[in-house]
């Protein structure tokens, strides 16, 4: 079954060219999705396309069948999660509060969050080892922390796609590995993630399907291992780089060396 299936898709904002030019694509539900491609292809408003954030010129975009536009904001929250580049509280909340509000989405209108919402939130917090951020201001803490919160507050939201733009921006080298285990793990309870990244070999390490985007079109996807080589990098970012490829407890790994 697809979890996203998008058909004929293009977008351009207001009178300029085209920033997505006609693309099509779907996901298997429980998969993990890296988008690749340089500055400028497009890949932010593609997320953004997904999430509904921003209207199509032409195209349809499905989530488990159901087209997006037929879905009101509450479902689309329960079916779609959203993790930014970046992400600033407009008041001073705590850490605890901004994680909490993922459960807002099952809360009737005019509701806030609940006690029992609270203590899931500080179980996310526990498992994700935030615990310690908790009670701290969420605008005091570091950007990477940020980004580690928001993830926590997606996750809390229960959404069957996860959607990340850049999720590992602003994290040391341990949290990036830690993140990137995360959305694997995630994966197989069924919860499809879909990424964008600057990292092939992040995507090496973790996606199961790749798509390749330049100019607002898809120039490569397919399965990570078959589409991330040398040569369609080289056509990326006209660098030359070497796709190693070893063997460490019985598990095949693939990592990228630029050849400079």
């Amino acid at each position: 079954m697809d979890s996203l299936k998008v058909t004929d898709l293009s977008f351009s904002y207001g009178n300029e060219s085209k920033v997505i030019d006609n693309i099509s694509f779907k996901i298997d539900v429980g998969s993990v999705v890296s988008i690749l491609g340089p500055n400028g292809s497009g890949k932010t408003t593609l997320l953004k396309l997904i999430l509904g954030l921003l209207e199509p010129q032409a195209g349809i975009i499905e989530v488990f069948q159901t087209k997006l536009t037929s879905l009101s904001l509450k479902e689309r929250a329960k079916k779609l999660a959203y993790v930014p580049q970046k992400h600033k509280a407009v008041f001073a909340y705590k850490v605890i509060d901004i994680v909490a509000m993922g459960k807002l989405p099952y809360s009737g209108v005019f509701c806030t969050t609940s006690q029992k919402d609270y203590i899931e939130a500080a179980e996310m917090l526990d498992k994700m080892n935030l615990k310690h951020l908790s009670e701290r201001p969420y605008n005091e803490i570091s950007g990477g922390e940020q980004q580690l919160v928001m993830i926590c507050r997606a996750l809390l939201q229960r959404a069957e796609i996860l959607i990340l733009d850049e999720p590992v921006t602003g994290l040391d080298y341990g949290n990036q590995l830690m993140l990137l285990k995360k959305l694997k793990e995630l994966s197989q309870t069924g919860i499809t993630c879909i990424m964008t990244t600057h990292y092939p070999e992040h995507a090496l390490w973790t996606s199961d399907h790749s798509i390749f985007l330049k100019k607002g079109k898809i120039v490569a996807g397919g399965k990570t291992d078959n589409i991330i080589t040398g040569e369609m990098l080289y056509k990326l970012y006209n660098v030359n780089i070497k796709i190693i490829k070893t063997s460490i407890n019985e598990s095949n790994i693939s990592t990228c060396v630029p050849v400079i």
